[in-house]
């Protein structure tokens, strides 16, 4: 009977090691330095006086001042960016209105640039997050997975990835991560009815 206490003791301890390793493993796998990762998040908004007030976020690709974001929350050749309390004015340099990718310039140096994968590496069902400037409250995040892959809308040169990850207005143009925090696409568009987030969106 004792032998038969201990070897369930053994048992008992033993499982329940693994679990709670197992948690933390599952645990530090999709946690994410949103307080480093968000250095590389902006909010941009339409000058003062354009006709048309626009907002979403960009992602900053380089430390010298370059952003990439989504074209059609632009409304002109200049933006209003902001980066923590900072407030620049962007110059367009450039832009895809099929692929809905634009790259702006702010004369700024020694910036956080996002980090970008070694290889783009794609799995489904693999956590996601999505960091951006939803209904230009700030900088904020949701964790989803991703839940598809190869989406072209029948556009055959565009290869969208789908996501259940929040994405509303104001996200367009932030960053799809993993849980390294490197970039894995941008916030363009949802399949929405309600027109808030019905965890269909893509990048």
């Amino acid at each position: 009977m004792r032998n038969l206490f201990l070897l369930i003791l053994f048992f008992g301890l033993f499982f329940g090691i693994q679990i709670v390793y197992f948690e933390n493993s599952l645990n530090k796998n999709t946690q994410l330095d949103f307080e480093d990762v968000s250095k590389s998040i902006v909010s941009i908004e339409s000058v003062p006086n354009t006709p048309q007030k626009k907002f979403g976020s960009g992602v900053i690709i380089s430390n010298d001042g370059y952003i990439v974001t989504a074209f059609h929350i632009l409304s002109g050749t200049l933006s209003s960016v902001k980066i923590g309390q900072e407030t620049y004015i962007a110059n367009l340099i450039g832009f895809d209105e099929y692929a809905d990718l634009a790259v702006l310039k702010i004369n700024e140096e020694d910036l956080r640039s996002i980090d970008f994968p070694d290889n783009f590496d794609f799995r489904i069902g693999q956590t996601v997050f999505a960091i951006g400037n939803p209904y230009n409250l700030g900088i904020s995040v949701s964790k989803g997975i991703l839940s598809g892959t190869g989406r072209n809308f029948g556009n055959p040169y565009l290869d969208i990835i789908q996501t259940d990850a929040a994405i509303n207005q104001g996200s367009s143009g932030g960053a799809i991560i993993n849980s390294d925090g490197q970039l894995m696409g941008l916030s363009t568009s949802i399949a929405s009815i309600s027109g808030g987030s019905d965890g269909v969106g893509f990048a």
